[in-house]
């Protein structure tokens, strides 16, 4: 029989042995809405904030720079809408095989005033740097 091979690591990965162990407790007693006052809620966000505090410094950064969501499309939603809402992205570069999440965006964007660019891909999955350039785009970085 063949071993079936796992191949869409972006969606989801295996979690660590040792994450389970630690999130365990959170999950089958010390349960809570981390944003909640009472005494589970401030335990849980005690904990919410040690992680935090954790990732901030392996990515050398603050922690009120790490933001948690609860996946991939609030995520892209959250940094494209509110760049494009405080004036700070206004042409916006994409390939027309980006995930769906992406583009539909890109498109809500265009609806709202957004410049938004959209490039083929080759066959062998590179864009062409020529269409790249023709957007404003500088192939040398």
């Amino acid at each position: 029989m063949r071993e079936n091979i796992y191949l869409d690591y972006q969606a989801t990965t295996p979690t660590d042995p040792e994450v389970v162990k630690a999130i365990i407790p959170y999950l089958t007693e010390k349960f809570a809405n981390p944003s909640s006052t009472n005494k589970f809620g401030v335990e849980a966000n005690k904990v919410v904030e040690v992680g935090r505090d954790i990732i901030a410094k392996s990515l050398n950064c603050f922690s009120n720079e790490i933001i948690f969501t609860s996946g991939a499309t609030e995520s892209i939603n959250a940094v494209l809408k509110g760049l494009f809402e405080f004036e700070m992205l206004g042409h916006i570069v994409t390939v027309k095989s980006e995930h769906s999440a992406v583009l539909n965006t890109c498109r809500y964007l265009e609806r709202k005033g957004a410049t938004v660019t959209y490039l083929d891909v080759e066959e062998n999955g590179f864009i062409n740097l020529q269409q790249f350039n023709t957007c404003g785009g500088d192939a040398s970085e």
